[in-house]
């Protein structure tokens, strides 16, 4: 019973370590999609807003553009 328990106790232990571990090799990565998340979103609101301020009066789209705000990659 007592052997049973300190096996179960090694298992759940390196798993924790193991899970923390991973945490940690995820970070990074993470970081780095959500810094690129944000310059693309950055991209995008600053094109949305060039277009809209480059826009004639007349509400027809600017030459070139369909109007749509999406960034071609």
């Amino acid at each position: 019973m007592v052997a049973e328990f300190e096996v179960n106790k090694q298992i759940v232990n390196s798993l924790v370590t193991e899970n923390v571990q991973l945490k940690e090799e995820l970070a990074s990565p993470r970081l780095a999609l959500n810094s690129v998340r944000q310059q693309i979103q950055f991209m995008l609101l600053e094109r949305r807003r060039v277009v809209r301020a480059g826009s004639p009066s007349n509400g027809q789209p600017p030459v070139g553009g369909a109007g749509g705000s999406r960034l071609k990659l």
